[in-house]
Order: C-alpha cells, then sequence, then structure tokens
C-alpha cells in the first residue's frame, strides 16, 4: 500500500456524547477544526531595520536625539536622559531650539541648508536640562535619510575639555605676563617656546625669533651649560645657579637659571623648563661691594703697617732716650 504523504494539516472533528442516540445513529459533528502547522511568523526586513536602529541608537555613547526637519524630537537614547534630566517621554514632546540654549529657527535653516552640501556641521553650545542648569556640548548634526528625512543630533558635554582650556589659558597668561624669562626646550636643547620676558631680557624684539633655536648657544660659557642640563636630566633635580647670558649686539648679562624636567601626566620626561631672573644689578652691585672691601681691607692692612712701624719707631726711641 502507497504511503500517504504527510500533511502539513490536522483536522479535528469535535462530536460531543449525545442524550438518546443508538448505537447505529449516525452522530454528526457539530463543527470542526482545521489547523496549519504553527510556523513563526517572518520579519519584515522593515521590522528588522527597525529593531537594528533602535539598538544602535541605544548604545551610542553621546546623548543623541533625532528631529525631524522642523526640529521636533522623535527619538532621544538613553544618554540623552541622563545628560538633560528629562524623560524620553518629555524629550518626544520638545522641539531641538529648547534643548540647544539661545537657539532658534534660524539655526535650524542653517543646518538644513549646510546639510544639503556637507555630510555633517558640528557646533558648540550650552545645552539646557530639566533642572534649568546648563553645561557645555560639542553637538555634530546629520542628516538621515528614514521613513521621513530627519536630523540627528549628537551631544557630547565638553565640561572638562573647557575648564582644562581655560586653565591652560590662565597658565598661557600667567607665562605671557611674567616677569621672569620662561623657556621651554625639548631633550635636544631646542627650543618650544620663549615667552616676552626672556626675549627683553635678550634684546629680541619678538619671542618667535628664538624658536626653534639653541638654548645653549644663549649662554656665556656653553660646556657650563651643557654640564647644568645633562645633571637635571640625570638626576631630575631642580638646579638654581647663576650664569652669563648672552645679548643681541654682543652684549651680556648675568641671571639666576632654575632648570628642571619637562614631564607629560605618566612621567615622561619631554625636555627642560628653564627659569630667568636677571640679576646683574645685583651682581654688578656685589662686585663692587667686594672692591671696595677688598680696597678697604688693602688700606686697613696698609695703615695698620704704618702704625705699627710708628710704634716700632717710638720704642726705638724711648730705648735711645733711656740709655
Amino acid at each position: 500500500m502507497p504511503q500517504k504523504k504527510p500533511s502539513d494539516t490536522m483536522r479535528i472533528d469535535l462530536i460531543p456524547d449525545r442524550p438518546g442516540g443508538g448505537e447505529g445513529q449516525r452522530k454528526k459533528p457539530l463543527s470542526s477544526l482545521t489547523r496549519m502547522d504553527w510556523k513563526p511568523p517572518a520579519r519584515t526586513l522593515h521590522y528588522v531595520a527597525r529593531s537594528q536602529y533602535k539598538e544602535l541608537l541605544q548604545g551610542l555613547y553621546d546623548a543623541t536625539l533625532v528631529t525631524n526637519l522642523e526640529g521636533d524630537i522623535t527619538d532621544v537614547n538613553s544618554r540623552a536622559e541622563e545628560f538633560l534630566k528629562y524623560d524620553a517621554s518629555d524629550l518626544v514632546k520638545m522641539g531641538i531650539t529648547e534643548v540647544i540654549a539661545g537657539s532658534d529657527e534660524s539655526l535650524l535653516s542653517t543646518l538644513r541648508e549646510s546639510l544639503e552640501h556637507d555630510r555633517h556641521c558640528v557646533l558648540e553650545a550650552y545645552c539646557s536640562r530639566s533642572d534649568g542648569s546648563t553645561f557645555p556640548a560639542e553637538i555634530a548634526v546629520n542628516k538621515l535619510r528614514l521613513e521621513e528625512p530627519s536630523l540627528c543630533f549628537f551631544i557630547r558635554d565638553i565640561t572638562v575639555r573647557m575648564q582644562t582650556q581655560e586653565m591652560l589659558q590662565l597658565e598661557h597668561n600667567a607665562l605671557q605676563i611674567a616677569g621672569s624669562g620662561i623657556v621651554i626646550a625639548d631633550l635636544d636643547a631646542m627650543i618650544d617656546y620663549v615667552n616676552p620676558a626672556f626675549a627683553r631680557m635678550l634684546g629680541f624684539s619678538d619671542p618667535a625669533e628664538l624658536i626653534e633655536g639653541d638654548i645653549l648657544a644663549l649662554f656665556a660659557d656653553r660646556e657650563a651649560a651643557e654640564k647644568m642640563l645633562a645633571r637635571v636630566m640625570e638626576t631630575e633635580d631642580t638646579l638654581v645657579q647663576e650664569m652669563g647670558m648672552r645679548q643681541v649686539g654682543g652684549g651680556g648679562i648675568y641671571a639666576q637659571v632654575s632648570t628642571t624636567c619637562n614631564r607629560n601626566a605618566d612621567g615622561q620626561t619631554l625636555g627642560i623648563v628653564l627659569s630667568f631672573a636677571d640679576v646683574t644689578e645685583h651682581m654688578r652691585a656685589q662686585d663692587e661691594l667686594e672692591q671696595r672691601v677688598a680696597e678697604q681691607t688693602s688700606e686697613y692692612e696698609k695703615n695698620t703697617e704704618l702704625l705699627r712701624q710708628e710704634i716700632a719707631d717710638l720704642k726705638g726711641a724711648a730705648t735711645e732716650d733711656g740709655e
């Protein structure tokens, strides 16, 4: 007997027991159920794409807001909730101009126009939180081609970067107005930075004239300067000593030079930092004082010798008179 091909269809007749029905009486089914073997519905390409989009959105490190071309927020990720201190349900009722402080329709118009030609736009602005506070942000804007054209705003909190930049600016300003000369040189003693005070100290009109020059060439005694820098690099101590310096036009000054290693955040030595204080007048005053002291000492010794001679002469005369 030929075997029946297995069917993907199952038919079930439901026939309840009826009272009074004889054995020979045919029982009619009340109903029948035809069921196809169950299979999971195939996912459409749209469903898969939407799922991947949501997974990508939530996995982004930056706070991300998606808007329509009019700036109405349509989607956000959890980082946006964290940064802006809003629930996603509240953010999707807002416009991007409520998030970017000081922005208006003109910003959106500029972004739309720029993104017709450029892949993305980057701006720095302050973003507003739900509690009324703000934070500095770098915002990259892309145009997305989803079901409807959309704008995607990637927001990165740059508070730490701004604080670092402000600190660096303060330090730079302090170096620029410092009365002491400051020089930063690399491991080969080539100058990377000079402040205006050092340039003026040696008679240069512009600090840029000294950049990439050899710091050792500015010392009156190059050999002594080489030994000083070598010792600093070897011991990593700060050394302070007085050195002669060459000036433009052949002149010279004396400077008190403080030298130390220049290191990065990991402690790696990048070069040297030198601080110069002009002590020429002090040295001249000291030389004059030493000269006066030497002259006075010589005069004192001369007078003392004369006094001794006079005393000796008096003693000799007294002896002759006594005889």
